[in-house]
Formats: structure tokens, sequence, C-alpha cells
């Protein structure tokens, strides 16, 4: 099975970060990398990798939600458009393995956190060194009052389990 290589962010000013897969999180979120502050507007960002040769191209992605899969044959991607955020699962050729569905919170309900009925939206995913070998994957769900979960995540299945410690929830 082929893999993805090249895999990096870029905006339609023509920054590029790449990815370092020895570090299994996308570098630190620069704010001159989402502003084009020459002409003060929101910078265009997207994602892109090579699968075959064939470069695989996606614009308007969310870049903290975006990153590909520790075995890299997968990459999730997280669009968001009109303030609405989709995160699916694709394979290698860019062809889609899974949407996303997204669950009903777990934390304990802090004051201000979520009803049971709020559904969150994807703000960060990013790979967990596992305590024998390789990597699991996290995703940081957050929800619109201002309160996240870091889950457990499955990019086979897209499923999304437990907290990933106990420590796993809070507000921004």
């Amino acid at each position: 099975m082929d893999l993805i290589t090249d895999f990096e962010w870029v905006n339609n000013i023509g920054a590029v970060i790449r990815f370092d897969k020895n570090s299994g999180r996308p570098p630190e979120y620069r704010r001159d990398f989402s502003r084009d502050i020459k002409n003060n507007v929101k910078a265009i960002i997207g994602v892109r990798w090579n699968y075959n040769g064939q470069p695989i191209v996606f614009t308007n992605v969310w870049y903290e939600g975006t990153l590909p899969t520790p075995n890299m044959d997968k990459v999730i991607v997280t669009i968001s458009e009109l303030g609405e955020y989709t995160t699916t699962i694709y394979n290698a050729d860019g062809s889609v393995h899974k949407v996303v569905e997204m669950p009903r919170p777990i934390m304990p309900n802090l004051g201000r956190g979520p009803t049971r009925d709020e559904k969150p939206h994807t703000s960060k995913v990013y790979w967990c060194r596992k305590k024998v070998d390789g990597y699991s994957m996290l995703i940081r769900l957050g929800y619109y009052c201002g309160a996240w979960e870091e889950r457990y995540f499955n990019p086979e299945t897209g499923e999304i389990g437990g907290l990933f410690s106990n420590k796993s929830y809070g507000y921004y």
C-alpha cells in the first residue's frame, strides 16, 4: 500500500508549513499563517500531500483539525464553512473513508458547560505516543460555550472514545 508523502499546510498568500511526522502534531499555530496582514483579511488555509506522485489538495481547512494518521495512510480533514465544522477521514488517494459523527459530551457539566444535546466541533487532532510502541490518535472536541474534551480517536472507524485522562476537559 502506498503512503502519504510531503504532507503540508498552505495558505493563499504562499506560505507553507511542512508536517514533521516525528512530532505527531501540527507545528505551533502561527497567527501570521492565518492572516493576510498586507490586505488585513483572513488567509485561506489548505492542505496538500502526494499519493503515488499525484497531488491531493483540500482548501478551507481548519489547520489544527487536519492531520495525517500515524501510519500515513489516511488524513483527518476538518473543513470550516460559515462557522460549521465537518470532520472527514480521507484515504491517501483523497477518497472519502468515513465522515466522523460528533458524539454527545461526556464531561461533567461544569456550570456553564455544554448541554447533553450540544454537538461539538473538532478543534484539534494529534498523535499520542503509546507506552509500548507506535502512536494512537486524540481529538479535542470544542463546544460553543468555551468548553472542550480531549478523547481517544480511532481513524479507521471514526469512533470517538472516552476521555484521554481525568484532566482532559476544561474551558478555553
